[in-house]
Formats: structure tokens, sequence, C-alpha cells
């Protein structure tokens, strides 16, 4: 979980929400406890959640510029106008979506 997760399970907190999330490699203990989090696997995340939030880091300024990006995820998960700026600026060269 990163820096965005984080910031969303404090929030998530104050709502009553219990705090479950997966990741490559779990957080250091004291991230752990300071958003009251519970490292498990991801199909048990899957069958436990009631609301799962996606979050990642898409920064196209970032990118090797005439990056190929594909997303089979959610629509939601990019930014349109971004992303639309970056295919007209040849930062991104090409984009694949199976998403609505």
């Amino acid at each position: 979980m990163g820096g965005i997760g984080r910031n969303l399970a404090k929030k998530a907190l104050a709502f009553g929400m219990k705090i479950r999330y997966y990741n490559r490699t779990r957080l250091p203990e004291d991230q752990e406890k300071d958003c009251e989090a519970e490292y498990v696997d991801f199909d048990t995340l899957l069958k436990t959640s009631d609301v799962l939030s996606l979050n990642l880091p898409l920064n196209f300024d970032i990118m090797k510029s005439g990056v190929v990006i594909v997303n089979t995820a959610r629509g939601a998960v990019m930014d349109e106008a971004a992303l639309v700026a970056a295919l007209d600026d040849g930062k991104v060269a090409s984009v694949g979506l199976d998403v609505y």
C-alpha cells in the first residue's frame, strides 16, 4: 500500500471501516499500525471486502517517451484528459483499453 492507499485508509477509519490491504510487499509494522491496516492475501481481500479501492499512481510526466500503455482494469483508473494530452504530446505512443 502506497501513500495514496495509506491516506485513504486514514480517512476510511473515520467512517469505522476495517482496513485490509494486499500489496506485493508488506508495509513495515509501524506503517500498518499507523493506519490500522491488516495485510491479507489477495484472495482473502476479494472474499472479505465490502469496498475495494484500487490506488495506483499514473504519472505521464515521469514515463519514458513513446510508452505503450495497456489498461485492462477500469477506465476510472486513468485520468482521461491527461491520457489524451499525453497521446497528443507523443509522451504516450499508443494505448490499448479494454475498459468501460
